[in-house]
């Protein structure tokens, strides 16, 4: 029990890291997508007045332009979560392998 506890301890550890680190990456993209759309909406105000010049809403315009952030948001989000995925998995392998190997040699000393 003790070589499974030095194996798992450091693993356990790093879970802090990996939290702060995902928390750090939210907040940063999340401030990214916010300036890159307000970037976007700015470069977009003669499209918009073209659009409000033909009769359109403010508030069509504005949904079409929420609908499209939140598609390419959307869309974004399943590549992550999909590459993160495919990512993880490959380094939980590598860890497996890791404590295996770890655990062969305690036995074997």
């Amino acid at each position: 029990m003790d070589s499974y506890n030095q194996i798992v301890g450091p693993v356990e550890g790093l879970s802090s890291v990996f939290s702060t680190f995902l928390i750090i990456v939210l907040i940063f993209g999340g401030i990214s997508i916010a300036v890159i759309s307000s970037i976007a909406i700015r470069e977009r105000k003669y499209e918009i007045g073209v659009l409000r010049a033909m009769g359109m809403k403010k508030s069509t315009v504005s949904f079409s332009l929420w609908l499209e952030v939140f598609l390419i948001t959307a869309v974004c989000v399943v590549i992550g979560i999909f590459g993160g995925t495919m990512i993880a998995q490959s380094i939980a392998d590598i860890l497996l392998q890791q404590i295996d190997a770890v655990q062969a040699a305690t036995q074997n000393t």
